[in-house]
């Protein structure tokens, strides 16, 4: 049984992809600002005699300590990791290619024959059959894939971990 490349991406590519955490600084100074303008009628006298100018204070201040809040939650939970390719110091993009299941054994060669170029040009599919998991630089050079197919409930994986070598382009 084969492990999910998304567990397994950082043991298999060591030295080269780094697990990195988003940074929780631009949330907190958005939170910060929101504290201050929302209680900026309460700090200066002149902004308090203006009823206009403290309501909208208090509204613009509001909001953004909702919108700081709701962003340094999204920091913190699910999307709060992605991957970095230290040798070119670039952000990894993780894309899932959806193929119909009569594709399965042709897209399982495709990934385990590192041939993206071909995997490109297999038609795809809306239904969620078989996946294909890409791991690309913003360039557009694939470096990592995987095969998974859908069985009730969730994606299983149909090949290992596959690293792409020299970073080749997909087909469009």
């Amino acid at each position: 049984m084969y492990q999910n490349i998304d567990e397994q991406l950082c043991e298999v590519a060591q030295g080269e992809i780094v697990k990195k955490r988003k940074s929780l600084i631009p949330a907190s100074l958005v939170l910060i600002t929101g504290l201050f303008v929302a209680f900026l009628p309460k700090l200066v006298p002149d902004v308090a005699d203006s009823a206009n100018l403290a309501s909208m204070a208090a509204v613009m201040g509001w909001s953004l300590v909702i919108g700081g809040i709701v962003w340094l939650l999204v920091c913190l939970g699910r999307g709060a990791w992605y991957y970095h390719h230290e040798p070119s110091g670039k952000r990894l993009s993780r894309y899932e290619l959806l193929y119909d299941v009569s594709e399965k054994n042709r897209i399982r060669d495709l990934v385990d024959n590192c041939d993206v170029e071909a995997l490109g040009k297999v038609p795809r599919s809306t239904v969620s059959s078989v996946m294909a998991v890409l791991y690309t630089l913003p360039a557009g050079d694939v470096l990592w894939a995987q095969a998974f197919e859908f069985v009730p409930h969730k994606f299983v994986p149909l090949t290992d971990v596959v690293r792409i070598p020299d970073g080749r382009k997909m087909a469009k």
